[in-house]
């Protein structure tokens, strides 16, 4: 499916202006620093703004000739912890915009994934989180950079596994 370049801005927009507003938030707020590796926001460093038992996260990524940025949402939701009033086990909604630069094609994708998780908490600060679910892509525009008479094979638009394990500090 072709789209235009500004459909992927504008769809990211409102997604990210509309979610937040469909839940509530009390509490303390805090800020975590994140680096992780996962598909499909590849290697990557980020930050979460936490609202008592959810979060708003943005990385971005980055592995040979590709870049992610992600915006994630995250629904923390049963179990305790010793270290953390946050629950560990999490729902975990995101969407991400991968650019693949290859040598003969230059591929844009916008990926929606849904995952569950949990949080591996070590100290009051520091901790692990790990999740898996699956993505799929919503838009995807191919440019071709050289006459090639294939395409190029990669096509995300059936459900791919989804993993993330990432270390996490909170500020």
């Amino acid at each position: 499916m072709k789209a235009s370049k500004g459909s992927y801005k504008k769809l990211v927009l409102l997604v990210f202006i509309f979610l937040p507003a469909c839940y509530p938030t009390f509490g303390q707020e805090k800020m975590n620093i994140s680096a992780g590796a996962g598909l499909p926001e590849l290697i990557n460093i980020g930050a979460r703004y936490q609202l008592n038992q959810s979060q708003l996260g943005i990385s971005i990524g980055a592995f040979e000739e590709s870049i992610a940025v992600t915006g994630d949402f995250y629904q923390h939701m049963f179990g305790s912890s010793k270290y953390s009033e946050r629950r560990p086990f999490y729902a975990r909604f995101g969407l991400t915009y991968l650019r693949d630069d290859g040598e003969r094609f230059l591929d844009q994708y916008l990926i929606m994934a849904l995952r569950v998780g949990r949080d591996f908490n070590v100290s009051e600060n520091f901790g692990f989180q790990l999740d898996l679910g699956g993505f799929f892509e919503i838009l995807h525009d191919e440019t071709k950079k050289v006459d090639y008479p294939y395409g190029r094979g990669i096509d995300l638009d059936i459900f791919i596994p989804a993993f993330g394990l990432t270390m996490f500090y909170r500020l």
